[in-house]
């Protein structure tokens, strides 16, 4: 079984770059530290990458993870939300639009 870690992260683009960047299911936004939660081999991936920044890292129990989160718990500490790629990332209003544009 893999042993997790709760991660927090911040993302710092490159000059030029885009300042947001989906990396294993979570979406970073630059300069924002982003809690994860993520497998210890992910972390050494991310650890090795220049432009990531490890703030904290703490064991996390896989039990305490519900299974379609895994991998992509995370939420900014500006307050803002960020979703996984299966999360709904839209409102109910956006739903009746898309709806009635069918």
């Amino acid at each position: 079984m893999a042993h997790f870690h709760k991660v927090n992260i911040t993302y710092h683009a490159p000059e030029g770059d885009n300042k947001v960047v989906e990396m294993m299911g979570a979406t970073f936004y630059d300069g924002q530290p982003v809690d994860v939660v993520l497998t210890m081999e992910d972390e050494a991936r991310i650890e090795n990458n220049p432009h990531f920044q490890i703030n904290s890292s703490t064991d996390y129990d896989p039990g305490d993870v519900p299974p379609a989160a895994r991998g992509a718990s995370h939420q900014p500490k500006s307050g803002g939300e960020t979703h996984s790629k299966g999360d709904e990332a839209h409102s109910k209003g956006d739903e009746a639009d898309h709806k009635t544009k069918r």
